[in-house]
């Protein structure tokens, strides 16, 4: 009798009767032990709570387990076994389940993060895969990494890198479980990095991005990275954005580390791993699932031109080999390290070399389809004017229809500005028109549509100064054109809230365009 009664006491093993209870019913004597056995719902409860005290036991460590065990013993003694009737009984398993089981409840609190992470992180949390959640969990815990003040501007860059903010029937209901999880994971990296640890045991570590980038890690990661940088070479805009990235992952990360050592007192090296599966979930999110086919293997060239310390001599004899035994480059390799190393404004020995190997029409023939190669040249005046030299298309555009000229005046550069037009540039040629961009009418492609035939002018009103403006005008840029919505320079100027260009504009004589 003795041994049934500790069975039944800490309810540690499954019942040998039809009831579903964690004891054996036919011993049962008390009144609550009987209400349970004569209950469905209660014995469903009990073998509940039996599942989740054992589940609790086996994840904990030993002071953990032990002290499980005693809350186990004191609830039974002092709370369950006081039950009279079945409501008390109700919610005395209730309560004690959702402690012992935070998912019991279908909600997750900031509270139980903090009391029980090994239960919450447990890495089987089940937040659906789309729209709707079969879990409600509190995202806005002051402990996550998402409400770190140090940690925002971070977070937005790969929200603006992703660029996943179109409406639901172009993205699918996907995107709202891989919301959930994200910041159900930055929850966990700041309640429970040792959890996450253990869930990503090969991380990259590091206080900066280059050692972040160069460390060990798996061979996602390795892709992820070498993603991240095919994608910043694709595009002034795309180069600029990825800069102020990894700018403030060389700022955040010994902030981070700093963060874990301090708030959650671990050692500096645990800290450090932290801090970079930290980050590991913030380069995935920005990163998104990109196609693998995007993914290529980079060429020597490439890899020479994205060294800093890399010579125009050791590019030159990387295209020319070694005697007797010639380097053999493509085409595309040489064009690719060629916008590399503009982009990354290498010395114009290294640019010579490069674009030397390839023919005017090589030039035009490689470019289309993608950025204008001469956007590319816009942050060096010397690149930008050989180029020139070797008459690439000055008009060449993106699949937009953004021309170089276009590119020199967002970044308010009036020199490349004024030598792209003294080489040709169209200071009227616009944007591509909304049915050239959306041919079959798919709301979905560009589905942020809206201002199509942009100009050079409407764009300086917007993003550059008067100087500039007056340097297009003088070129015979159309004062009174619209874009497909109306809109003139002076519409532009507004939207920039750019008091200047507005007054200069208007004392062109320029009359709003759209209605306001």
């Amino acid at each position: 009798m003795n041994i049934i009664k500790t069975i039944a006491l800490l309810g540690l093993f499954a019942c040998v009767q039809a009831q579903a209870a964690s004891f054996d019913c036919g011993q049962a004597r008390s009144t609550s032990e009987k209400l349970i056995c004569s209950g469905e719902k209660l014995s469903e409860l009990d073998t509940q709570l039996d599942e989740a005290y054992r589940t609790a036991k086996e994840n904990a460590s030993t002071d953990k387990a032990r002290r499980l065990k005693g809350e186990q013993l004191q609830w039974l003694r002092n709370i369950r076994n006081r039950c009279e009737d079945t409501a008390c009984l109700l919610n005395a398993y209730e309560s004690r389940l959702n402690e012992l089981d935070p998912f019991a409840d279908k909600q997750i609190t900031c509270e139980e993060m903090k009391k029980s992470p090994e239960l919450v992180f447990s890495g089987g949390i089940d937040l659906g895969s789309g729209s709707g959640s079969p879990i409600d969990v509190d995202y806005k815990c002051r402990e996550s990494l998402d409400q770190q003040g140090f940690m925002l501007k971070l977070l937005d860059l790969a929200e603006k890198i992703r660029g996943e903010n179109g409406p639901q029937i172009c993205t699918g209901s996907i995107v709202h479980a891989q919301w959930r999880y994200y910041h159900f994971s930055l929850a966990e990296a700041g309640f429970s990095p040792g959890t996450l640890m253990r869930e990503l045991p090969s991380v990259r570590t590091g206080t900066d991005w280059n050692s972040f980038a160069r460390a060990e890690g798996t061979d996602d990661d390795s892709r992820t990275i070498s993603y991240f940088q095919q994608w910043s070479e694709q595009s002034l805009f795309n180069h600029d954005l990825y800069q102020e990235f990894v700018s403030e992952v060389d700022r955040v990360l010994p902030e981070l580390v700093k963060h874990y050592e301090r708030k959650l007192g671990l050692p500096r090296q645990d800290a450090k791993i932290a801090a970079g599966g930290a980050l590991r979930l913030v380069v995935q999110r920005a990163a998104g699932g990109f196609p693998r086919s995007e993914l290529q293997p980079d060429s020597v060239l490439v890899r020479l031109v994205r060294d800093k310390q890399v010579t125009p001599d050791e590019i030159r004899s990387a295209l020319n080999g070694n005697k007797g035994d010639p380097a053999r480059h493509s085409e595309a390799d040489i064009y690719q390290a060629l916008v590399v190393a503009l982009i990354k404004n290498r010395p114009l020995q290294i640019v010579s070399s490069l674009t030397g190997m390839l023919s005017p029409e090589a030039l035009q023939r490689l470019g289309e389809g993608k950025e204008p190669l001469l956007s590319f040249a816009i942050n060096s005046q010397e690149n930008l004017e050989y180029l020139i030299r070797r008459k690439p298309p000055v008009n060449a555009a993106n699949d937009f229809g953004k021309t170089a000229l276009f590119y020199a005046i967002g970044s308010n550069n009036h020199k490349a500005a004024e030598t792209l037009l003294r080489a040709g540039a169209d200071v009227n040629q616009a944007y591509k028109s909304a049915k050239e961009l959306r041919p079959d009418d798919d709301k979905c492609t560009y589905f942020a549509l809206a201002h199509t035939k942009r100009t050079p002018l409407m764009h300086a009103a917007q993003h550059s100064d008067v100087r500039m403006l007056k340097l297009l005008i003088q070129a015979n840029a159309h004062l009174d054109a619209a874009d497909d919505m109306g809109y003139n320079a002076l519409d532009y100027a507004v939207m920039g809230r750019n008091k200047d260009n507005e007054t200069y504009l208007k004392s062109l004589g320029l009359k709003f365009g759209a209605p306001k």
